[in-house]
């Protein structure tokens, strides 16, 4: 009886995640549509280049952390897909940051800007690939979390 219930907790838990990627992919979509924005608004002079930097750069690391936190957890409950669908995302990341190109420089954006549109624009079709895909089977998720439920509420397991 106590390895079902482990068995159950591991389920609600691996549910739990693919919830919680659910919720985060679409703060990292949205956080991609801003940055997209944000580089339209330069390009039409609505927008300091000192002040654009300044507000993308406070995104960057948070992004970054957030990404490979949900790709992190994905791997742990054992979520191969969506782990290997996010793994180049993380590697670029990754890349991005030891080579410390990740900050945007007021200096360079406009020499850089259409290498930043291309890659929030790869981003973006990342994501909502992913989010997409989640989307999808998340009933499946939702169904299986009622069931237990009722299997938990018949047979009395606490």
């Amino acid at each position: 009886m106590e390895a079902g219930k482990k068995d159950l907790e591991l389920e609600m838990f691996s549910v739990f995640v693919f919830a919680l990627g659910m919720i985060i992919s679409a703060v990292l979509l949205f956080t991609m549509v801003y940055y997209v924005i944000s580089f339209y608004d330069l390009e039409s002079d609505h927008v300091n280049p000192t002040e654009l930097c300044s507000n993308l750069n406070e995104l960057v690391i948070p992004e970054y952390a957030i990404h490979a936190a949900m790709s992190a957890l994905f791997l742990l409950t054992l979520h191969i897909f969506p782990s290997l669908w996010n793994a180049p995302l993380v590697a670029w990341h990754y890349q991005q940051y030891t080579e410390r190109r990740h900050w945007y420089d007021p200096t360079e954006i406009f020499r850089r800007l259409p290498d930043h549109k291309r890659e929030c624009y790869v981003k973006l079709a990342s994501l909502r690939g992913e989010l997409c895909r989640r989307m999808q089977h998340f009933p499946i998720s939702a169904s299986f979390v009622k069931s237990i439920a009722d299997l938990m509420q018949t047979r009395r397991v606490y």
